[in-house]
């Protein structure tokens, strides 16, 4: 009886140094995107939560990490100002913290009288299904009777977060085809989740809730670009074949997502704009509509396969000369000033917009 009472209190304070971990971290985080001096904390941290072998380690590694002039100084420092406090607190410092104190020694006894292993994180997949129907994939195979209901995956992770587990990822099929999702996000609001989505289902709705989930940084990926119709198409055969011809070029262009990405409130961090993006006036028509950066692939590896290194030296070069010309034509001096010079819109883009305008207020 004394043992498991002593055993059951040392369980209670190594939780309670595990919480009062992660509040240090997660504020020393959150401060340091306001002032530099929140280095010493952090690294004070994980020095005074250090009891076993490998935290003192870690510990050691953080102190000289964060010494300044160090790269993980600028990198934490970057972190810290670029993502939202919410993302700091939620998944940063949860994430870190349950890593850290995770013990592999730590076991739970099943009913049929076996002890296994507490896990750092918990894969779960409610669905196996997919807006999708790719060719070879499994999830063709589900219907939604093979769905875990909310009840039960509420119960997994339930039973998990009483074990100590926090962080959970999302798997699939595809995990925005289930629905009740985001009211399992709201519901274990103090764990951080994971999940990997094609984004074929991202409306404007969820996409706000993600936003408000803490999410900062978005890459539209808008149609325009490599279509996975297309490559699909390219595999299948039959009416199949016909079909993805049909919509190969289904999706929402690349500027409407970085329009519509924009008046999306709160506001995003950062926006990337990809998709269809060839040259360096196209990356100009995407400052100007709300992208903060933008990304190409295929005329870059073009330019390699045609060129080498030199061939792809060159091309970015007309890259940045057209950005360049463009930005004086219109009197920007900087990205920041081309955000918000004004835009022409195009018939079709205008359609976007004030399609979106409508769902918004429907």
């Amino acid at each position: 009886m004394a043992i498991e009472l002593l055993t059951r209190a040392k369980g209670y304070f190594e939780h309670s140094k595990k919480v009062a971990f992660e509040k240090a971290l997660a504020e020393g985080l959150v401060l340091l995107g306001r002032s530099d001096s929140s280095y010493y904390q952090i690294a004070r941290a994980f020095k005074l939560f250090a009891s076993n072998e490998t935290q003192k380690t870690v510990a050691e590694h953080m102190k000289k990490y964060l010494t300044p002039g160090e790269p993980g100084q600028i990198f934490l420092s970057n972190l810290a100002k670029d993502v939202h406090p919410n993302y700091l607190r939620k998944y940063v410092a949860r994430f870190i913290t349950n890593i850290i104190f995770h013990n592999n020694n730590d076991k739970v006894k099943l009913e049929d009288g076996r002890e296994v292993p507490i896990p750092a994180a918990l894969l779960i997949s409610p669905t196996m299904r997919c807006n999708l129907k790719c060719v070879g994939c499994y999830a063709g195979n589900y219907t939604r009777k093979d769905d875990l209901t909310q009840e039960e995956v509420e119960s997994f992770l339930g039973q998990a977060r009483d074990l100590g587990v926090r962080y959970f990822i999302i798997l699939g099929g595809e995990p925005l085809i289930w629905k009740p999702l985001f009211d399992i996000f709201d519901k274990f609001s103090d764990c951080a989740f994971q999940f990997y989505t094609s984004g074929h289902l991202l409306d404007e709705d969820k996409v706000q809730r993600l936003v408000k989930a803490g999410i900062r940084n978005v890459d539209v990926s808008g149609a325009g670009g490599t279509s996975w119709v297309a490559v699909e198409t390219e595999r299948a055969s039959g009416g199949g074949r016909a079909l993805g011809e049909a919509f190969r070029e289904w999706g929402i262009p690349t500027a409407a997502s970085v329009a519509i990405a924009r008046a999306v409130r709160p506001r995003f961090k950062t926006i990337i704009a990809t998709g269809g993006i060839t040259t360096g006036l196209d990356i100009a028509r995407a400052l100007a509509l709300g992208a903060h950066a933008a990304g190409m692939a295929r005329p870059v590896l073009q330019a390699f396969v045609a060129g080498g290194r030199e061939g792809t030296i060159r091309f970015l070069e007309g890259v940045e000369a057209e950005l360049r010309a463009a930005m004086l034509l219109v009197g920007a001096r900087d990205v920041a000033s081309l955000r918000k010079a004004p835009a022409v819109l195009g018939p079709q883009l205008r359609r976007w917009m004030k399609l979106a305008k409508a769902l918004r207020k429907g």
